[in-house]
């Protein structure tokens, strides 16, 4: 066989190969969009009726958790499952959430200190289980926002707050709304854009109270807000750690997912692990989720009163236990 022979022959190898394997992926979305919409049903078993559009930030969280799941089955509640199982520890994972989202303390950070305190953490496993807790807080996350658009009065920052990480050279970036509600609750609505247009098309759409749109009004009412159960130091303090957003190592889009129910349980006195730990074991083992309050303030309602995460709070007590973890303090009251 001549040369040029060889040279096509092996162009045409090449070219069945790049083939080949763009038809793999292209099955593997497949295979993905069709669990995803199992899971979304399992999830939100209304969503086929007229109601507020699912968040953008829940779907794409969805999706990614599923993106990481054995493809195998075809029953959604077997995929739920499998979800629990990846979760692994609540408690645990609960905490790095909020060490990550509420103190910037970054997971791979975490798994060093683990690590030098004798544990053998893997920071890959620690984002799968970050984002499986993502896909399940959704849940809470999107019956949070529906929550916020109930409200009469709506108070909104005049510009969305940036989120952006730097990946293999690349800057990956999206964008949250603060949307504060009338009843002292807020909701970081994702955006995949800066412009007004998203928020408006939205508002105009799912809400038909009043709204007041300036520079930092959701800011402002919240940090009023905690104010009332803070120090107006204090206040200020815990609302700018809130809006300080930043890149994920596992996805931007779990960032307002994790900020939106973390800022409600500093509304409403909880512990925001001890919170997020009970929310994902009662979404994961619930035969229908979306019919069960789990949002922060309906949290603290269940509980009868006696909200010892909320005593916890006001006694600023350590959030965090244990000698491989740094000390960190929940903000007192005065």
């Amino acid at each position: 066989m001549n040369t040029l022979a060889l040279a096509l022959q092996r162009e045409h190898s090449q070219e069945a190969r790049r083939a080949g394997a763009i038809a793999a992926q292209q099955l593997h979305l497949l295979s993905v969009e069709k669990h995803l919409a199992l899971l979304v049903q399992r999830l939100f078993p209304d969503s086929g009726r007229q109601q507020l559009d699912i968040d953008m930030a829940v779907i794409q969280s969805l999706r990614q958790a599923v993106s990481g799941m054995a493809m195998d089955s075809t029953d959604a509640a077997a995929l739920l499952a499998t979800l629990k199982a990846s979760l692994g520890e609540s408690k645990g994972v609960a905490d790095a959430i909020v060490m990550k989202y509420l103190y910037g303390v970054p997971l791979r950070s975490q798994c060093q200190r683990l690590k030098e305190g004798g544990s053998e953490p893997s920071l890959a496993g620690l984002c799968r289980q970050v984002g499986a807790a993502s896909a399940l807080l959704a849940v809470a996350h999107q019956a949070q926002l529906e929550r916020v658009m109930q409200s009469r009065q709506l108070r909104v920052d005049g510009a969305p707050v940036p989120c952006r990480v730097k990946r293999q050279g690349r800057v990956a970036e999206c964008w949250y709304w603060p949307l504060h509600s009338g009843e002292d609750e807020i909701s970081f609505l994702f955006s995949p854009s800066p412009s007004r247009t998203f928020l408006e098309v939205f508002l105009e759409s799912h809400y038909q109270g009043e709204v007041s749109i300036g520079d930092r009004a959701a800011f402002t009412a919240y940090r009023a807000g905690l104010a009332s159960r803070l120090s107006a130091k204090q206040a200020g303090a815990m609302a700018r750690k809130l809006w300080r957003f930043s890149g994920s190592e596992t996805s931007n889009e779990h960032v307002g997912i994790f900020k939106s129910l973390i800022a409600n349980c500093a509304m409403q006195g909880l512990k925001p692990a001890g919170y997020l730990a009970g929310a994902m074991t009662l979404i994961a083992t619930s035969a229908s989720p979306a019919m069960l309050e789990i949002t922060p303030r309906d949290w603290r309602d269940a509980l009868g009163g006696i909200a010892p995460f909320s005593e916890a709070w006001r006694r600023g007590e350590r959030l965090l236990s244990g000698p491989h973890m740094p000390d960190h303090e929940v903000v007192p009251s005065r």
